[in-house]
């Protein structure tokens, strides 16, 4: 049986033109191949996407799906990363394209909202000098009204829904990401600082000396880590020297021009041992974490050890002259060393 190759209509056997349409036709099959493509070829637009959102949500299932099993079935480290990795990589993708072939409608106004409320929120923004709002909020809005503005090139309403579920993700996948790596840091920097603490604490408290060596005496020796009384009553930039008198006295620490105290006979062998403040408290300690409290030097020279006025004594005094007495009294006490302040 022949048909016409444009009309399709059923030619009598041997005709050479077509009694329909006058068309000059030869024999052919019948033209049910050629309709099946005529009728792909007249599908609408919005289904065609829709086939196609359909594909993506399968591969991308699929692919989590096996990784997935893959992953609990195994216990290496590599299975359990390309299961994070496709899930990372292929859920945002399968969220839109979930939203695309299953025709959301809601979703549509659901994201015109939230990019009407971003636009609101930017402009109620501008201006703002605070510092959370300009480097954490300002950026996070920047990014969402950015997705926004390119999503609306797409003309179908469902397949640009898609694209924003879709980048919104993998936005909100940064930012958890950004915020796990700076919570991390801080974690590290104040378990580091802790560590720190601890260490030189115990190294602080590891620095003994005899039960009945005076505070005053060892404060002059250098291989000695007290240094609250080695400050005595010196003005800042004194130089401290152990000894009883001019023939035995050498230099054993200084205090610089801030009030830090440092041990040591010159410049390559001294470290940093305290501080000293304006009110005369005087802090034993290398650093701001590791100090603590030691004594204090009153306005007449007497030197006090303790870490309150309730448990304060005095240990000894620096006179006129800068010499340092050790002794809570004058009956008791005996020169150990002397401060030369620094000329004006």
């Amino acid at each position: 049986m022949a048909f016409c190759d444009q009309c399709g209509v059923v030619l009598p056997p041997a005709s050479s033109s077509c009694s329909a349409c006058g068309a000059e036709l030869g024999y052919s099959s019948p033209p049910v191949q050629a309709g099946a493509i005529a009728a792909v070829a007249d599908l609408d637009r919005e289904t065609k996407i829709r086939y196609a959102a359909i594909g993506v949500a399968a591969v991308c299932g699929l692919a989590i799906l096996v990784t997935g099993v893959q992953a609990g079935r195994g216990t290496s480290s590599s299975a359990q990363g390309n299961f994070a990795l496709a899930l990372v990589l292929l859920l945002a993708p399968l969220l839109g394209a979930t939203v695309v072939a299953a025709r959301f409608d809601a979703a549509v106004n659901w994201l015109d909202q939230f990019d009407d409320w971003v636009g609101a929120k930017r402009e109620s923004g501008r201006g703002s000098t605070g510092w959370f709002r300009r480097f954490v909020v300002a950026p996070t809005l920047w990014c969402f009204a950015g997705t926004g503005h390119l999503a609306t090139r797409v003309e179908d309403p469902r397949l640009r829904t898609g694209v924003k579920v879709s980048v919104y993700v993998y936005l909100l996948q940064a930012f958890l990401l950004a915020l796990y790596v700076i919570t991390a840091v801080v974690i590290s920097m104040v378990l580091i600082a802790l560590a720190l603490l601890v260490i030189s604490f115990f190294l602080e408290d590891g620095d003994s000396r005899p039960a009945s060596s005076s505070p005053v005496r060892s404060a002059f020796r250098p291989e000695a880590d007290d240094e609250h009384l080695r400050r005595g009553a010196a003005a800042k930039g004194a130089t401290f020297f152990s000894g009883s008198n001019w023939f035995n006295e050498k230099k054993t620490g200084r205090v610089d021009e801030e009030g830090r105290i440092y041990s040591g006979s010159n410049w390559f062998n001294e470290k940093k041992t305290g501080r000293t403040d304006q009110e005369g408290n005087i802090y034993r300690g290398s650093n701001w974490f590791n100090e603590k409290k030691a004594g204090r030097v009153d306005e007449d020279g007497n030197i006090h050890e303790g870490t309150n006025w309730f448990n304060e004594k005095k240990v000894g005094r620096v006179d006129e002259d800068g010499n340092v007495y050790e002794g809570t009294n004058w009956f008791n006490e005996k020169k150990v060393g002397r401060v030369e302040k620094k000329e004006e």
